[in-house]
């Protein structure tokens, strides 16, 4: 039969080279696009929307959402952590590799879902440990993420009015009676201000 054409550029996006490299029949010879602004901020919604279902427990919706936003994601010709939606990129490729093999975490059964859950607060760095079991003194308790993005030290810090501070304070604020929750505070990397302050002799000490 005919070559396969690869897809036309999305309506304002500008089309560029074919990228060789792609593989899977649903990539295969994909053309790489120039996604415009607003393309871009669409983009952003989508992979937000694949954060949120995964941290709701939509584990199958959030894999038939990954599924559809795979091939716009690679698609593009600038990398996405270059641009302006870089979060939101970010959390989309965390949460697709968590929702692969080996990392994928089990089908919530429903004995697991209705029962006390054990809560991880943090940045991006709860999604790892979510919607996986574990036995805490004899009992199994199901992971249930608590997502506060910029969860950070610094950002907690009393008198911060930064948004991570306020998501904080309203996530604490809906936790049930007696719930037990891990606080993922710790950061795995240095904070990406520290230069700039010390260049700028921003502080004393």
């Amino acid at each position: 039969g005919a070559p396969a054409m690869p897809p036309a550029a999305p309506d304002g996006a500008a089309p560029a080279a074919c990228a060789p490299s792609c593989t899977g029949p649903a990539r295969a010879c994909a053309a790489k696009v120039v996604y415009s602004a607003e393309q871009l901020d669409v983009l952003a919604l989508l992979f937000t929307l694949v954060k949120v279902a995964f941290v709701g427990g939509a584990l199958a919706l959030t894999d038939r959402l990954c599924g559809l936003l795979d091939a716009p994601h690679a698609a593009s010709a600038v990398e996405l952590h270059t641009t302006l939606v870089r979060n939101e990129a970010a959390y989309f490729g965390c949460v697709h590799q968590l929702l692969s093999k080996p990392h994928r975490p089990p089908a919530i059964e429903p004995r697991l879902a209705s029962s006390a859950p054990l809560f991880l607060c943090g940045d991006s760095h709860c999604l790892s440990g979510a919607w996986r079991r574990l036995t805490l003194r004899g009992e199994q308790r199901l992971l249930h993420p608590l997502l506060v993005t910029g969860c950070k030290i610094w950002h907690l810090r009393p008198g911060s009015t930064f948004y991570p501070r306020m998501q904080f304070l309203a996530t604490m604020r809906k936790l049930p009676p007696g719930a037990q929750v891990v606080m993922l505070f710790g950061e795995i990397d240095c904070r990406e201000g520290l230069l700039v302050a010390v260049e700028r002799c921003k502080y004393d000490s």
